[in-house]
């Protein structure tokens, strides 16, 4: 089921500042059984338009009432539902929005240490506290959406009406983009906890969608408002560090293991902090500035271009040899998807390619390793150092099997017995090998083993595997035999003993015998 409520004044477009002309709509997506979403949809189009439109003061007057309006709501709902967390709460805040944010999809607050902590935090309890008239939690998460009425003192800002159930919007239609996002939005209507209450009437109702996310302690929270400020922000700076080996994530900023990335993407990134003002720090970034909002794109990206890791001219390597379809994957569908990040790649940041770089741009990953080991306390250094031990050496043993398999000229149940005597006896899993002894080299291998020397285990394995092969062998059979005698052994005691249960069934007492015949 899906409401829209829509007005129209042309179609729009965005300036490179963020500016908006031209047309905006508004739609409220209803998820039945359980959630409302209130989506404000600015689209974008070429700003040969903006001249267009400018020729129309009545309309642009329209338009930017209409965006006022619809900030004003989000700013007063924003504020109450605050001070209502407040109240339970003892964290409770809302990331810095992206500079000349002229919409809002939802509402999103982060809260944390509940004042009453006698049980779980519910999707029930913030329905009762905030008024919703409908939540839903996300499965395996600690976000709630709430489905909040529009406020009644705000009901005539914007002139936008909301369609009755099945009628057609007064103007326009779902592109195939958003039909597509509406379907989505309605398989989401799966919900993890029951509704708190009925549903309410729909047929003229306006609805926002707030999405609490509770945090499981300060620091996650203050986290959290660090790594979501100031939207695409985090995106930029990402693309930054990440040819130098550094990745901000959900957890803290990490630094990657070069030689486990390609294998472990998640084990490569070991912790280097979550505090906001040390990753600020170690990427020489203005602390203070970063907890004020930016005005305009431009700044915002000034000053992600302040990091001391930050190389303008790498633009121009970028480009030499590729075009700038041929950009990361990643960074395509960001800038696909998020006009602020396509805005940082294909015009600030070529247009400032001869910008004088960051004082440590010009560092190799394996410096920025040293770099990092020196500006964090010892405890990273060492956390570093045994991560990239353990898991290199986990890649290597992995490789080193898969060749000794593949070198095999073997096929079926004989290669299971090479393997598996190779890493009894080599790699020590077991100690029970006959006759180990009889295996040539085989103490000396084990200590290569132990060492990392793994060529010297492989040039062992290919000399010695037909050898390995028979012991393994022999091992199993013997003990296949002494687990079938076993079983064997315990069958018949089985019967033996229920043969004696028998017996004893059909035995007859000459006692009770004798008292029946008295």
């Amino acid at each position: 089921m899906e409401l829209e409520i829509q007005s129209s004044f042309g179609e729009p477009s965005f300036s490179h500042h963020g500016s908006v002309s031209g047309s905006w709509s508004a739609k409220i997506h209803i998820w039945p059984p359980t959630i409302a979403e209130l989506t404000v949809n600015l689209e974008r189009s070429h700003l040969i338009r903006e001249s267009q439109q400018l020729n129309d003061g009545e309309l642009l007057d329209n338009r930017h009432k209409n965006v006022e309006d619809c900030l004003a709501v989000y700013g007063h709902v924003l504020s109450e539902i605050e001070s209502k967390l407040r109240a339970h709460f003892k964290h409770v805040g809302h990331a810095l929005e992206a500079p000349a944010k002229t919409s809002h999809g939802d509402i999103d607050v982060l809260v944390a240490e509940p004042t009453n902590k006698s049980g779980p935090v519910t999707g029930a309890f913030l329905a009762q506290v905030l008024g919703a008239d409908k939540w839903k939690r996300t499965g395996g998460s600690s976000t709630f959406n709430l489905a909040l009425r529009w406020p009644k003192e705000m009901e005539e800002m914007g002139g936008i009406t909301v369609a009755e159930e099945g009628a057609s919007p007064s103007t326009g239609a779902d592109t195939g983009e958003e039909a597509k996002e509406t379907q989505k939005l309605l398989n989401l209507a799966t919900t993890t906890d029951p509704s708190p209450s009925p549903a309410p009437s729909i047929s003229s109702q306006k609805y926002i969608q707030v999405d609490i996310h509770h945090c499981p302690k300060q620091t996650y929270f203050t986290w959290h408002l660090f790594f979501q400020a100031h939207g695409d922000l985090r995106n930029i700076l990402g693309g930054i560090i990440r040819r130098h080996g550094l990745t901000c994530t959900s957890k803290g900023l990490c630094l990657r293991i070069a030689e486990v990335e390609s294998h472990n993407k998640e084990q490569s990134r070991v912790l280097m902090t979550n505090s906001p003002t040390t990753v600020l720090s170690y990427l020489g970034l203005d602390t203070a500035r970063y907890w004020e909002k930016f005005a305009s794109w431009d700044e915002m990206m000034k000053y992600a271009a302040s990091c001391r890791f930050h190389d303008p001219g790498h633009w121009r390597e970028r480009h030499a040899e590729k075009k700038a379809t041929e950009l990361k994957a990643n960074d395509r569908q960001r800038g696909a998807k998020r006009p602020v990040f396509a805005y940082w790649i294909d015009e600030y940041w070529p247009a400032h390619q001869d910008d004088e770089p960051g004082k440590s741009a010009h560092l190799a990953r394996d410096e920025v390793v040293e770099d990092a080991k020196m500006y964090f306390d010892p405890d990273f250094a060492e956390r570093f150092d045994d991560r990239k031990t353990r898991c290199v050496r986990q890649i290597n043993v992995g490789q080193l099997w898969a060749d000794i398999r593949k070198g095999l000229p073997l096929e079926g149940v004989e290669i299971g017995w090479v393997m598996k005597g190779m890493k009894r006896g080599v790699a020590s899993r077991y100690e029970d090998m006959p006759d180990s002894e009889d295996v040539p080299g085989l103490r000396e291998v084990k200590a290569a083993y132990a060492e990392g020397r793994f060529e010297d285990v492989l040039v062992w394995a290919r000399e010695n595997w037909r050898g390995v092969l028979e012991k393994q062998k022999k091992l199993d059979q013997e003990k296949s035999h002494a687990h079938l005698t076993k079983i064997k052994r315990k069958k018949e005691k089985e019967n033996a003993q229920t043969g004696c249960d028998e017996g004893r069934r059909h035995e007859i007492d000459p006692r009770r015998t004798d008292w029946r015949r008295s």
